[in-house]
């Protein structure tokens, strides 16, 4: 993802990656599997960006897989084909149900964030 950028500064229509704050001494390693809840909205979606974009994996939740492909084409564009997956949790009411979509390559380790609305589960 980059900016379009027209100005006497830059080349015409020069693309300018972001800047992204770099983490020193992360207290998750880079590498780790990440869950994020509602990956398919505004806020889910940009949080497994950053993830990605940090050297994480991250494991989706939405309602349907097969109705949000678009987040499995663009995050295998940008971050290769093994850093992103979408899990499906249809009733998210309901008792237990991210017992499944939890299991991570580590289960003697878990960890677990809060970010914005949603969880973000480091497994």
């Amino acid at each position: 993802m980059s900016l379009l950028v027209h100005s006497k500064k830059h080349k015409s229509n020069e693309r300018i990656p972001p800047v992204m704050a770099t983490i020193n001494n992360p207290a998750v390693p880079q590498g780790s599997l990440v869950l994020v809840t509602g990956v398919n909205g505004f806020l889910g979606s940009h949080i497994a960006d950053q993830f990605l974009r940090n050297g994480y994996k991250v494991r989706g939740t939405v309602r349907d897989p097969s109705k949000e492909a678009w987040a499995v084409d663009i995050f295998s564009r940008l971050y290769g084909d093994d850093k992103f997956e979408l899990f499906g949790v249809p009733e998210m009411e309901l008792e237990r149900v991210y017992d499944e979509a939890v299991k991570g390559e580590d289960p003697s380790q878990p960890r677990t964030v809060y970010a914005a609305d949603g969880w973000i589960l480091i497994l």
